[in-house]
């Protein structure tokens, strides 16, 4: 037929750090957006596969201080305190139990951990934030916002306009987890709208014997990174 076509692809799809480590085509100081940083545990893994990354961190939650406290001295890391979204204003941020699991979208039927405090927070979009701060590509973007990844992706227009964003990796919520969450076909068809490909899947979690959440890899084949 012309063409080879494999059932397993070797390495791929085993790890999304490897994966995003042998796709970017910036071999040095590679510029990440971590939206959802938590308390750094994908800046850590960043900092193992990439080669002296440039990373911008986002988190507007109680986790920032430990944030905070756990990357202190590490170069070229840039923290936030504000949440990145599609358009700049404040919104309400639903601070859980578990920090892993604070939201600007509301909790519903499977979402695990009591609210602690629902607290006014910035949001800032991509766009803006780059614009502002010199930054004229995006090697990866990474999103894990429970729930909210395709707003924080909707905020970049202009760099997706002109094909600055090379790689993103973001959770794709299947569950009932949160109210208001986009259905699988709306984050892929924003994605593959704006060029982007499907690398993997990573990772499956479950909940009631079905998939819960996920985290999905795409890349731009046309990325421009001049």
């Amino acid at each position: 037929m012309g063409y080879e076509v494999r059932r397993i692809s070797g390495d791929v799809g085993q790890n999304a750090f490897r994966d995003m480590q042998r796709l970017t085509k910036t071999s040095r100081r590679p510029v990440i957006i971590d939206a959802g940083a938590n308390v750094g545990q994908s800046i850590s893994q960043f900092r193992s596969h990439l080669d002296h990354p440039i990373i911008h961190a986002f988190e507007p939650s109680f986790a920032f201080s430990e944030l905070q406290r756990r990357t202190s001295g590490i170069p070229d890391l840039h923290l936030n305190n504000f949440a990145l979204g599609s358009k700049s204003g404040e919104m309400d941020l639903i601070e859980n139990e578990y920090s892993t699991m604070s939201s600007l979208l509301e909790p519903s039927i499977d979402c695990f951990g009591r609210t602690k405090e629902t607290r006014n927070v910035a949001v800032r979009t991509l766009d803006d934030y780059c614009g502002k701060h010199s930054v004229t590509r995006i090697d990866i973007l990474k999103s894990d916002t429970q729930g909210f990844d395709l707003e924080v992706i909707k905020g970049a227009s202009q760099l997706l306009m002109r094909r600055r964003i090379h790689l993103v990796y973001m959770e794709i919520i299947f569950s009932d987890m949160y109210k208001g969450l986009p259905r699988l076909e709306k984050n892929y068809g924003f994605m593959a709208e704006h060029g982007f490909r499907l690398v993997s899947f990573y990772r499956f979690y479950y909940q009631h014997d079905r998939a819960a959440w996920t985290d999905a890899l795409f890349v731009d084949p046309e990325y421009q990174n001049k």
